[in-house]
């Protein structure tokens, strides 16, 4: 394919991911928004759960998904389910608690054979008088 064929593809791919996403003009028309976090907010306070930012920041609202809406009919696909409250804290409690565990059994690090006993880190006290 050359350059002048990628060219002639090009207002084809644009009509035909119009006729699958709504445009950023639609989705600044239906949420009253111009900034990215608040339409998504918006859509999915209107029953949208399937908007979402895609990696360039752009919203994406599925044009089937949005009619499925209007028209009230039940929507493919799971909807996402809620996280009780407070239940990112107790992950990261029991992150933090594995994490001290393994770290209480860690494996003795190398340079020592595993019979051989763990070194303090304070050096002991030498006595002169106390050599052997």
């Amino acid at each position: 394919m050359n350059g002048d064929e990628s060219l002639a593809e090009a207002p084809d791919l644009a009509a035909r991911l119009q006729a699958l996403m709504l445009s950023a003009e639609e989705i600044a028309a239906l949420t009253g928004y111009s900034q990215p976090a608040k339409q998504v907010e918006e859509l999915r306070r209107q029953g949208f759960w399937r908007a979402r930012r895609n990696v360039l920041g752009v919203v994406v609202l599925e044009r089937a998904h949005y009619e499925a809406v209007c028209r009230g009919q039940p929507v493919d696909g799971p909807r996402p389910q809620l996280r009780p409250p407070g239940h990112s804290l107790e992950r990261a409690k029991a992150r933090g608690a594995r994490a001290e565990t393994a770290a209480r059994t860690a494996i003795p690090s190398e340079g020592r054979g595993a019979g051989a006993p763990a070194q303090s880190a304070a050096p002991a006290s030498r006595d002169p008088s106390s050599a052997a």
